[in-house]
């Protein structure tokens, strides 16, 4: 990253419904990957989306990810090519929604739910608790939307899907190809799927990076069949460890995270967009909101690559599974939001 100053522009109202906002967190630095500047935000007086307010230009945007972690080296598992593609087994995915309290309506407040400690190094967990949320379609093309450098989309394909990704960091796609993946480089736009190519689609940790999500959604209705599943985990901006760290809450990720959103906010922004279903919220990854945010706080630095020292990592196990045993307490305050969605007629 140079240190010229990133262009921007301003944001005056909010991009879900048009509402004044209030003035939330005042020059907030990027604390992981030190863009120059300093950052704000603001808070929808009626949605209570959460957004950046001036943002980046398009043409400097991509300046904000130059160090980003998906450049870092891959996983130590060998990425080889998995040729089963029979079917996604339903005891596979019985077992990931059993395991992350999905088995039944409830999300959170489950047993199941309650004993959920992820490993720091989750990418395992990442991908189960993703796909816990899809349908069985063995054999089913599956698109993932900024698929990174390919360890969740890896999984998913050893489930049984056949996937392809899509990813507009050309260094990110490059490393996914390197694991034997069909990786687009671009946006989803520019990629120009086919209409209705896809039986799911899934969006982790992406819808909060984009300056015009309502465009990436009507993309993703036309080459999504009929009745085909949207699934969308993004930041929770009224997560209760917001309320606590405030400036410092880990997800705000200046200048990166354009637009986060609230579970109204993202609700109102899917269903206008044609996907029904349900919002949720989830305490699955406060473990590293914890550790990321309570290092922020101190003024000490934080890697998405390596892992905090023991005892900052316990404290944070232990946050988060209090957390989640205070779920139905907190329910719609917890630290990710979980759409699951289905295209329909508007």
């Amino acid at each position: 990253m140079n240190n010229e100053p990133i262009g921007v522009v301003g944001v005056p109202v909010c991009g879900v419904c048009g509402g004044e906002g209030d003035q939330l967190h005042a020059d907030v630095p990027d604390r992981l990957f030190r863009t120059p500047g300093t950052w704000s935000l603001r808070r929808c007086r009626v949605c209570r989306a959460v957004w950046l307010d001036p943002r980046p230009t398009d043409e400097d945007l991509g300046r904000t990810y130059c160090d980003y972690y998906t450049h870092g080296p891959e996983s130590s598992e060998e990425a080889t090519k998995d040729d089963r593609h029979g079917a996604l087994h339903a005891a596979e995915l019985g077992e990931a929604r059993r395991r992350f309290g999905l088995a039944g309506e409830e999300l959170e407040g489950t047993p199941a739910m309650r004993r959920l400690v992820a490993g720091w190094a989750g990418r395992r967990a990442d991908s189960d608790y993703l796909a816990a949320h899809l349908p069985v379609q063995p054999n089913a093309q599956l698109l993932d939307v900024g698929c990174g450098d390919g360890r969740l989309l890896e999984h998913l394909r050893r489930l049984g899907w056949h996937v392809q990704g899509v990813e507009p960091d050309a260094s990110a796609a490059d490393a996914a190809r390197r694991r034997g993946l069909q990786v687009t480089t671009g946006t989803l736009e520019s990629a120009a799927f086919g209409p209705e190519e896809f039986a799911a689609v899934t969006m982790s940790h992406v819808i909060e990076h984009l300056a015009d999500p309502r465009r990436t959604l009507r993309e993703i209705r036309r080459v999504l069949r009929p009745g085909g599943s949207l699934v969308v985990i993004t930041p929770n901006a009224d997560s209760v460890l917001h309320s606590v760290f405030g400036r410092d809450w880990f997800p705000l990720d200046p200048p990166r995270h354009l637009l986060l959103h609230s579970s109204s906010s993202l609700d109102r922004l899917l269903r206008e967009q044609g996907f029904v279903g349900r919002v949720r919220d989830s305490w699955r990854a406060a473990n590293v909101t914890v550790a990321a945010s309570l290092a922020f706080r101190r003024g000490r630095p934080y890697s998405m690559s390596v892992a905090p020292p023991r005892p900052t990592r316990v404290l944070a196990e232990l946050g988060q599974q209090a957390l989640a045993m205070s779920a139905r307490a907190l329910r719609g305050r917890g630290d990710e939001l979980v759409a699951v969605t289905t295209r329909v007629d508007v």
